[in-house]
């Protein structure tokens, strides 16, 4: 069953829904190209937790590399987090942008420092034309309240601390798949 093409068809349609593959806001092309990318994953069988380190750390051209189209998909940290949190971990952080929730765990404190993981992300130009997707060093990022920077960690877990200080995904993406991270089972 797992080998049969309409595994990969079917579970790659799903994914690309949650993903944001939209041909209407990304354009034909690179919408096909990061379908294509998704399908061949299930194709291949391979972990999810490979898949979505690939997805995460994606850096290059989109066309070298369509799985970087996510970061085209979703704009800003914060809708990333968001994102990121429903689809891989079950979290809804997103109303914890604005206030908290009183029957919710999440604070506001908790989305920014999530959110925090994805501002090293940089869309820019592509030799020969196309977008590319790189790191640059990120911030930790102020909640409008306060005004104070939060401290970037993962969900009920410690700040991160970064060698690289553009390693901002690779430090999500490791505290996301690791077997701590009672969120991602």
């Amino acid at each position: 069953l797992l080998k049969r093409p309409e595994y990969a068809d079917f579970w790659a349609l799903k994914w690309s829904d949650l993903l944001r593959v939209d041909r209407l806001k990304l354009g034909h092309e690179p919408a096909y190209n990061y379908y294509r990318w998704i399908h061949d994953r299930f194709a291949a069988n391979t972990p999810i937790d490979a898949f979505i380190h690939q997805l995460l750390t994606a850096t290059g051209p989109v066309r070298e590399n369509p799985q970087a189209i996510f970061y085209k998909a979703i704009g800003n940290p914060g809708e990333r987090a968001a994102v990121v949190s429903q689809v891989f971990l079950g979290m809804r952080i997103e109303c914890a942008q604005c206030h908290h929730h009183p029957f919710e765990k999440w604070a506001q404190r908790d989305y920014f420092a999530l959110a925090g993981f994805f501002t090293g992300v940089k869309r820019g130009g592509a030799p020969g034309g196309g977008q590319k997707i790189t790191d640059v060093a990120g911030s930790d990022l102020k909640p409008p309240r306060s005004g104070q920077p939060v401290p970037t960690s993962g969900l009920g877990s410690d700040p991160i601390t970064l060698d690289d200080p553009s390693g901002r995904r690779r430090a999500f993406s490791e505290w996301m798949t690791s077997a701590e991270n009672p969120f991602f089972a």
